[in-house]
């Protein structure tokens, strides 16, 4: 007896059920994207609407960037050649003048190189006095037109050796007209700046393929390169400002400027690289260093909505756009998120179109 009773109330709960649920069906009505509120259910209850107004709209976001030296005010001295250092005139610290010799090398590569110049040198003031002579020979008719054009071709020829081997010599920054055959080989900053790496010890035998010996830095403005997101490429611009903000010192804040706006944007973070140049006098910026990147927009006349509107399907952001009482439909929108629960809608609404602030959660599929 207690069986059949329990048999007879499990199917009667049941019925309930589905009878419930085919009720709930009948409430809302979805044909594509539209959706229609049957009259009686007490969803139009829960949705709130309102009407979509354009206000004034301030942009803000944050990123990470990291901090790097801007390019040409940092130098990585290598030895242009196999040899030994003779003489070191750097240390840690130390601020150099662009062209200030960092240390001496002697290098028998150096020193060939020396020779082959010197030479080249000779045999063009050689060919020179030859062509000379030929030359006023000829004016007098002692000496014939072809002898005249072979050393001139000569001296052509030995100017061309010497000019190659000249510009072989201003690479390395020699004076060409104190140089001397055995002399040891200056090597010299490109830069002004501020040595921040020295690893010489004088007597070491360094070759043309090591690393860098001294690095130059010029550290007085610095980038802090920044990966800003695709949906914020409206709102930045070069020349605006922006606040960083670093772990060493997180009450402090150091404000720089845009530089440059990348132009290839990274597939698979959907960003591009902003680079933003930052006073850096105080040094409290160190190349390589994390740091939090505050950008902010002017404000612009926009259409802004409350971000409870938005419904997130996948990929896809979407709003219910009221189309007739109780008929609203589902219209897919780009948006730029404020940080005071504001959004603003780049594309998708008009001004004048109501939409569900309230309550689309129960619409949502």
């Amino acid at each position: 007896m207690n069986k059949t009773i329990w048999t007879l109330t499990c199917l009667c709960l049941m019925s309930c059920h589905n009878n419930t649920k085919q009720q709930e069906v009948s409430e809302l009505t979805i044909h594509d994207n539209t959706y229609i509120v049957n009259s009686t259910s007490p969803i139009g209850s829960k949705i709130k609407t309102d009407t979509v107004r354009q206000q004034d709209f301030l942009t803000e976001f944050r990123t990470v960037g990291t901090v790097r030296a801007i390019t040409g005010k940092l130098a990585e001295i290598t030895s242009p050649f196999d040899g030994r250092v003779v003489n070191s005139s750097v240390r840690l610290g130390q601020h150099v003048t662009s062209g200030a010799s960092i240390f001496r090398l002697h290098s028998q590569s150096f020193l060939d190189a020396s020779k082959s110049y010197l030479q080249a040198r000779q045999n063009h003031a050689l060919a020179v006095r030859n062509y000379n002579r030929k030359a006023e020979l000829y004016n007098r008719g002692i000496a014939s037109q072809r002898d005249a054009e072979e050393a001139k071709a000569e001296m052509c020829n030995a100017e061309a050796e010497l000019l190659q081997a000249d510009a072989a010599m201003q690479i390395f920054h020699v004076n060409t007209q104190t140089l001397i055959v055995g002399q040891a080989l200056d090597i010299c900053s490109p830069i002004a700046g501020e040595v921040v790496k020295c690893s010489l010890t004088i007597g070491q035998y360094v070759r043309a393929d090591d690393t860098s010996l001294v690095t130059i830095a010029d550290l007085s403005t610095v980038w802090v390169a920044a990966l800003v997101k695709e949906r914020y490429f409206g709102s930045i611009k070069p020349g605006s400002h922006v606040k960083i903000h670093t772990e060493s010192q997180p009450d402090s804040i150091i404000f720089g400027k845009i530089y440059h706006i990348g132009e290839i944007m990274d597939e698979e973070t959907r960003s591009i690289e902003v680079l933003v140049e930052c006073d850096n006098k105080q040094h409290n910026l160190k190349p390589g260093m994390f740091a939090s990147v505050h950008f902010e927009s002017d404000a612009n006349d926009a259409i802004v909505i409350p971000a409870n509107a938005l419904l997130q399907n996948g990929d896809e952001t979407s709003v219910f756009v009221q189309k007739s009482n109780n008929v609203y439909e589902r219209r897919q929108v780009r948006i730029e998120n404020g940080e005071d629960g504001t959004t603003h809608v780049i594309s998708g609404l008009q001004p004048g179109e109501i939409i569900i602030t309230e309550g689309g959660i129960f619409l949502n599929e």
